[in-house]
């Protein structure tokens, strides 16, 4: 796992992009990840995980601990597989964060966070899970 933050000029805007595999974390990834988000100020931050090749208990921890450490920061989840967002949506990260496709190459520049509706979703389709081969 890897983890790097870019800044907007006047830093009001943050893109913390997430890649490799993020499951079963070592515990000195996880020292490394929460001293990323020590000290991070910003008023919005997009978190970049097309380049994420498995998310698994270790990115939901880490994405959840972040959203409760920048608790009035709106956070857009951009780029995810599509196994890792169903991931993301079945353990509730899409109602703590906005998710999009790609992350907006105009990022650094946003004046407003992407709006993001916190109602739960009750007439959510049931995900369609792999049947075994007959």
């Amino acid at each position: 796992m890897s983890i790097s933050v870019a800044r907007s000029p006047e830093g009001r805007v943050a893109c913390m992009s997430i890649a490799g595999d993020v499951d079963l974390v070592d515990p000195v990834d996880v020292d490394v990840a929460q001293r990323q988000l020590v000290g991070m100020s910003c008023d919005i931050l997009y978190v970049d995980l097309a380049s994420v090749t498995f998310g698994g208990s270790g990115l939901i921890h880490y994405l959840y601990n972040m959203s409760e450490q920048l608790p009035d920061v709106p956070i857009t989840l951009c780029g995810s597989s599509a196994i890792t967002r169903q991931v993301l949506e079945i353990a509730g990260l899409d109602r703590l964060a906005a998710m999009c496709d790609t992350l907006p190459q105009d990022w650094a520049s946003a004046k407003t966070p992407p709006a993001l509706d916190r109602r739960l979703v009750v007439d959510r389709a049931t995900p369609v899970r792999p049947q075994p081969a007959t």
